[in-house]
């Protein structure tokens, strides 16, 4: 019995903390249908920023998240001058060359530039591309930014399951890579998240964790397909005539990449893999 009633104290306690530090500031789940769900919320204990990407629920969800191949175009919001740093680090082909695109899963980019149904009264200026204005993304960014600015002394992270966790590292590498937001580095947890992008999406991280403006890592269990995805075109087709054309796209780095420091959990033993993808590789 006392055993009983001390967990039930310390449950009590949990509870309070909770209710004393913790604040949700922002739950995005009014078009949840069609549209990202999100949330922001505040431990102010730990002076953190959260921002909290759902995972794949509705079919909506499923088919941006199994577009398997193809990719999609958004601008890089990493300026040159921090890809120079890779340079100077390991002189590859893959760095000679400044991407001034991105080239992240269709379904991801069409997620966040889709325009929003949702109104909100714009205080900044739009700092990236204008082709993101109205969009889902924009909308979560200025969100995010109107509660930095008001804690700027809190840290901030970005985490989210399977659809959601490549969600918050599209947010993560934004925020990152723009000098309005001044909480750096910026931190990235995801689990089973599929792939985001090619070589050139893996080059914006690299040069943003190389200058300690990103931290990100990504959970993998062993038996989880989902952060294999999307697959590449060495690993689906059977056919001997297609190699040529799949080679020349993993040469020029146009297959999906790893993003981060994965974490990668062993079922059948307690042990864990911890890597991170070399500076200017293509595996």
């Amino acid at each position: 019995q006392r055993n009983i009633n001390a967990m039930s104290l310390l449950v009590d306690d949990i509870i309070d903390t909770a209710k004393n530090n913790w604040e949700i500031v922002e739950f995005g789940d009014q078009h949840s249908h069609k549209e990202i769900v999100y949330s922001i919320m505040i431990d102010h204990l730990r002076k953190t920023v959260i921002v909290a990407f759902r995972g794949s629920v509705t079919l909506n969800d499923w088919t941006f998240n199994s577009l398997n191949l193809p990719t999609g175009v958004i601008p890089n919001p990493v300026p040159e001058e921090l890809i120079d740093l890779l340079r100077k680090e390991k002189d590859s082909s893959t760095l000679r060359e400044y991407k001034k695109n991105l080239h992240i899963h269709l379904g991801f980019q069409r997620y966040f530039k889709k325009q929003s149904d949702e109104e909100i009264q714009v205080e900044y200026e739009n700092p990236f591309h204008p082709s993101l204005v109205g969009s889902q993304f924009l909308n979560v960014y200025y969100k995010v930014r109107a509660v930095l600015d008001k804690y700027p002394d809190y840290r901030v992270y970005t985490t989210g399951h399977s659809l959601g966790g490549s969600l918050s590292k599209i947010l993560a590498l934004h925020l990152a890579a723009d000098d309005n937001i001044k909480q750096k580095p910026v931190t990235c947890i995801t689990f089973a998240a599929p792939k985001i992008g090619t070589q050139s999406t893996r080059l914006a991280f690299q040069a943003l964790e190389k200058s300690e403006k990103l931290r990100c890592l990504q959970v993998q269990n062993e038996d989880d397909v989902v952060p294999e995805l999307p697959q590449n075109p060495l690993n689906t087709t059977g056919c001997p005539a297609t190699y040529p054309f799949c080679m020349k796209m993993f040469d020029q780095g146009l297959t999906f990449r790893d993003t981060g420091m994965k974490l990668f959990l062993y079922r059948k033993r307690a042990d864990y893999t911890l890597y991170y993808p070399k500076v200017g590789t293509n595996y």
